[in-house]
């Protein structure tokens, strides 16, 4: 879908990922609602549409004894999983 969209933005193509906890009766509603917005990508949870944004990352404290923070939890990650 994305490089659909990248390679035909003459076209409205939208992607909407919808919260498999909703119910599916609210479905039609929710697609109305992000169609009459000018967004291509949007997420629906916890009842809110989520936009795909960058946003800047606030850098650990200097006193911080973790050192990088990652993106998962490395802890679950030993031996038997490539680390």
């Amino acid at each position: 879908m994305r490089s659909a969209q990248l390679e035909r933005p003459d076209l409205d193509l939208r992607l909407l990922d919808l919260d498999p906890a909703e119910a599916l009766e609210h479905s039609a509603a929710i697609i109305a609602e992000a169609l009459a917005g000018d967004e291509r990508q949007l997420a629906r949870r916890g009842g809110a549409l989520r936009l795909p944004r960058l946003v800047r990352y606030a850098a650990p404290a200097a006193n911080d004894q973790h050192g990088t923070a990652l993106p998962f939890d490395a802890e679950k990650l030993g031996a038997g999983h490539g680390c």
